[in-house]
């Protein structure tokens, strides 16, 4: 049985990806490590450890395995993050080797170590007993000094095991089955053994709000989404390697944009949006979403903002996904818009606006479905960016802070020099009007703000 209830870490040693996310959501600890979101088979999981990783993840035992999966051929490690379904395995390679060499440095560094681990293995199977002495000797004999203890989870009821180091418990599933398990099962096992209270683990944070940032490309997402994560209650995408810290390209579960087009162009295609009715399709993958944004934001902060083109038009879904969800909208003249797009993707000029137009006529008639958004325009938070943010700041349920106004600068003057001659519909012009906007002089009204 386990002796003690403190521990500095607590680390997943899979056997998929379950334990690395529930210790995630329990103790607030954001760390990576090897083991984390991989799948191991038992043997597997004691060759590499037993081995100081020898042959881990080079590309020459790397195939594509059962279910489209890229796997390690001798020990069927199966790495499922790494290369969604139709990735080019040789285009990722470089950079999935460089995170894992660092996270098996990070491993060696840990065994050196004095530090108090809680280990933690979800166990398949008739062997987990004896898969678990294996592992505790194991361990011992690669790290005598650190004073470790092993938690295996097993699928069935078993009688204590006895064994020294090692407390076995039951893990009950959700059913239907969900990757992510069962919270409760997870709260109750962890806090038994002390991960969850332990005097040198974070506790799990309260009122957790997801906020979304609505805008199409060229809109000023960007410098929002900079502001607003500068907010000490606040955490964004920072670095993450991908365009614009966008999360459309640090999730697996949903389409970006590029599968419709891409910018000046996704607005069009039908199957770009969705709506709660859309839910169904995606509701079992929605956790692997969640834990994927989650792997980038800072886990002691309540509020966690994600900006990407295509919400603007899947408002309604995300509400229906994320219960706790904001929405900020910004918008910003259509001609500004469509005249810096052209800068850097071959797009006429019409084209740009009328996917202006679409976009934010299927916004409008979404807006009115959300509980919790707020809209503004681009040219209201060059002109008065503090005077604007209050408005942010309540529908967020965050602090109200001024910001660094040097943020946003009006780049619109390059922009909005000559006029657009092109046929408009009378529901064209009330969608311009509802944010104030022409296509003629003066192009914006100023003398109000728009939005809500």
């Amino acid at each position: 049985m386990i002796a003690s209830t403190e521990y500095d870490h607590v680390i997943s040693l899979g056997r998929a990806c379950q334990p690395a996310y529930q210790i995630r959501r329990l103790t607030g600890v954001r760390s990576a490590h090897v083991f984390d979101w991989i799948i191991t088979p038992d043997d597997a999981l004691i060759q590499w450890i037993s081995s100081d990783f020898d042959g881990f993840f080079q590309r020459e035992r790397l195939a594509l395995g059962p279910d489209q999966c890229v796997i390690d051929r001798p020990t069927r490690t199966r790495f499922v993050h790494e290369f969604p379904p139709g990735t080019d395995i040789d285009a990722v390679f470089d950079e999935n080797a460089a995170r894992y060499a660092a996270l098996i440095e990070r491993w060696r560094v840990l065994l050196r170590s004095g530090a108090r681990v809680l280990f933690v293995r979800q166990h398949e199977g008739d062997h987990a007993r004896s898969t678990a002495l294996r592992l505790r000797d194991l361990l011992s004999e690669k790290a005598p000094q650190l004073p470790f203890d092993l938690l295996c989870l097993t699928e069935n009821e078993q009688s204590d095991w006895g064994a020294a180091r090692i407390v076995n418990q039951r893990l009950p599933q959700p059913e239907p089955y969900v990757w992510t398990g069962d919270d409760a099962a997870w709260e109750r096992i962890l806090g038994a053994v002390g991960a969850i209270a332990g005097p040198r683990i974070t506790p799990r944070l309260a009122n957790v709000r997801h906020v979304f940032i609505c805008g199409l490309h060229r809109s000023g997402t960007s410098p929002l989404h900079e502001v607003l994560k500068a907010h000490p209650e606040v955490t964004g995408f920072v670095n993450t390697g991908v365009p614009k810290d966008e999360g459309q390209h640090l999730q697996s579960v949903l389409e970006p944009d590029g599968a419709f087009g891409g910018p000046g162009e996704f607005c069009f295609d039908n199957h770009a949006r969705l709506t709660e009715a859309d839910r169904p399709t995606y509701a079992t993958r929605l956790p692997t979403m969640r834990a994927e944004w989650e792997r980038h934001w800072e886990r002691d902060r309540a509020i966690r903002i994600e900006k990407s083109p295509p919400n603007l038009i899947r408002t309604r879904f995300l509400q229906s996904a994320f219960a706790d969800a904001r929405f900020v909208f910004i918008v910003r003249h259509p001609l500004a818009v469509a005249r810096a797009m052209k800068k850097w993707k071959r797009i006429s000029e019409e084209r740009a606006l009328r996917h202006w137009l679409a976009a934010h006529r299927i916004m409008l008639q979404d807006a009115r479905r959300l509980r919790r958004s707020v809209c503004v325009r681009y040219e209201d938070l060059t002109a008065d960016l503090n005077g604007v943010l209050p408005r942010v700041w309540h529908a967020m349920e965050a602090t109200p802070i001024d910001a660094d106004v040097s943020a946003f600068t009006d780049q619109n003057s390059a922009y909005l020099t000559h006029a657009h001659q092109m046929p408009l519909s009378w529901d064209d012009r009330r969608v311009l009007a509802n944010f104030g906007y022409s296509l003629e002089p003066p192009y914006v009204d100023t003398e109000r703000r728009y939005g809500w």
